[in-house]
């Protein structure tokens, strides 16, 4: 039995996707032949190196600097100062966002693919690329590929990961290509926005002619039986042997790797996590530690944790573990940090980064969004890890049902209390998830984008509504000097994905 598992474009492309590195392992121990193919990363380098005729001033100069640029995104050379990063990354996107196959109405950016007429929330304009695949962008790049593969390795299935709205139109595309085509192939699809779609109360399973086989979560299990083989899942460590043969839009070998499913707090009000109920399993921390140490073959020059929140409990062993790679990951505000001898530890153990939901500088909103940290926790974790050298890239989260104008003030102005100790941005407006106790508790107008969308519009209790927010941040929080440094030096486009590099750790562990 064999199965091609697929990446489709398109989304950010600085490391190799897991999902797909770990499954392939699990089947190659259960003796299914895996191969795998990163379409994202090839289909962008395939649009970026087309020719394009626009005469604009900065498409030409986005034009005449591709191949420098090109190399740069991928060498060191190309990340000394945010200046100079961000001019490159602007020219790249530029390529696609003029690419001559973003015809009719495709939209083409370095992270997402949208359209401005069909929606990927919308399942009817999904079924429309199934049934017309030669209007998605990347025909001309993926159907030789694909008629390719199916030639020299005859598989028996082809899998699917679709994480991201922006691989949606592609994804239909290609499956619709499949069912005409190549009938007898089964398809599977699984992945983040997969889950989101089923875990839905709204799921009604549109795309069942296209699809032999959902899967919701962790893919493994499902896979291997609806193959006819019982379930052996020794080790889920990522294969990114096949992945490594492309270059990635980094500077060296970024790994990503995660010790857990789900998130272990899973009680924030506003979270997808918790409102989809999605399962939480962690590995042992001395197996985790084992699995990180065998991945040390490729050479990485970055650690990427894509944990919800790297547990406590991992980052207690973590610690001793010897590690020498530098390495970032999203943690939760705890005790651990708020204690000097433990944020020592971490930047021994290699952190040059951490990503932090703040979400709010009103204690009384956080309490009421069930986020679980104390503001007082908060101020000595910044203030150990900027003591340390470990980068702060901090994310806050406005509108949500409890904020209103005074409480978003209050964040502005903690933010700017504790600036000296922030590195890194990140604002969102809050969405509501369709499955959320807010979704059932407001007013709200259901599928306002679709019938396959993940959120409900909804009138906010206090008035706190999205022309405010965007006219507060806008007008009052970015100009706010302290925040606008942060903002500044925030990366472009690829924001926490190249962060890490701008960090005084990493660059002190480089030298």
């Amino acid at each position: 039995m064999s199965i091609l598992l697929i990446y489709p474009p398109l989304t950010r492309a600085p490391e190799p996707p897991a999902g797909i590195a770990k499954l392939a392992s699990v089947l190659k121990q259960n003796n299914v032949s895996a191969s795998l193919w990163d379409a994202n990363i090839e289909g962008q380098y395939y649009l970026l190196n087309q020719p394009n005729s626009h005469q604009d001033r900065w498409t030409v100069q986005a034009v005449r600097n591709r191949k420098e640029n090109i190399k740069m995104i991928s060498h060191f050379s190309g990340y000394k100062t945010i200046d100079h990063y961000n001019r490159i990354v602007r020219d790249l996107n530029r390529l696609l966002v003029k690419s001559p196959y973003a015809s009719q109405g495709s939209q083409l950016s370095l992270t997402q693919h949208l359209h401005r007429t069909y929606s990927p929330l919308k399942s009817d304009d999904l079924l429309f690329f199934a049934k017309h695949p030669h209007r998605d962008p990347f025909f001309p790049f993926w159907q030789p590929k694909i008629i390719n593969y199916l030639s020299e390795e005859n598989p028996d299935w082809i899998g699917f990961s679709l994480f991201f709205l922006g691989q949606a139109f592609t994804t239909f595309a290609m499956l619709g290509w499949l069912k005409t085509n190549a009938p007898e192939i089964k398809v599977a699809v699984g992945g983040g926005l997969a889950t989101s779609w089923q875990k839905s109360r709204y799921w009604t399973q549109p795309f069942d002619d296209l699809v032999d086989l959902w899967v919701s979560e962790s893919g493994e299990t499902p896979l291997l039986h609806a193959m006819g083989y019982p379930s052996n899942v020794c080790t889920r460590v990522p294969d990114y042997a096949q992945l490594f043969e492309n270059t990635y839009f980094s500077p060296g070998r970024i790994v990503p790797y995660s010790t857990t499913m789900g998130c272990y707090w899973n009680r924030c009000r506003f979270c997808p996590e918790q409102a989809e109920n999605n399962t939480f399993a962690t590995l042992p921390g001395s197996q985790a530690i084992r699995e990180i140490k065998s991945l040390e073959k490729y050479e990485p020059v970055l650690l990427h944790f894509l944990d919800n929140a790297i547990p406590p409990s991992f980052l207690k062993q973590w610690v001793f573990s010897g590690n020498q790679i530098p390495w970032y990951g999203y943690v939760r505000f705890d005790d651990l940090l708020a204690d000097p001898d433990f944020v020592h530890s971490l930047a021994e153990s290699g952190c040059v980064m951490l990503l932090l939901g703040l979400e709010s500088g009103d204690q009384q909103v956080l309490d009421q969004m069930n986020k679980g940290i104390d503001l007082t926790v908060v101020s000595k974790s910044l203030d150990n890890l900027h003591k340390v050298g470990i980068s702060t890239f901090v994310y806050l989260l406005f509108g949500t049902p409890q904020e209103d104008f005074d409480s978003a003030r209050k964040t502005r102005e903690f933010v700017v209390k504790h600036a000296a100790c922030i590195d890194f941005l990140n604002l969102a407006i809050f969405n509501c998830p369709v499955n959320s106790s807010y979704a059932r508790d407001l007013p709200s107008n259901l599928f306002y984008e679709g019938d396959l969308s993940m959120y409900v519009e909804f009138n906010h209790p206090l008035g706190w509504n999205r022309p405010q927010i965007r006219a507060f941040l806008d007008k009052e929080f970015k100009r706010q000097p302290h925040i606008a440094r942060m903002i500044r030096n925030t990366p472009q486009i690829f924001t926490s994905n190249h962060a890490a590099f701008f960090t005084r750790g990493f660059k002190n562990h480089d030298k």
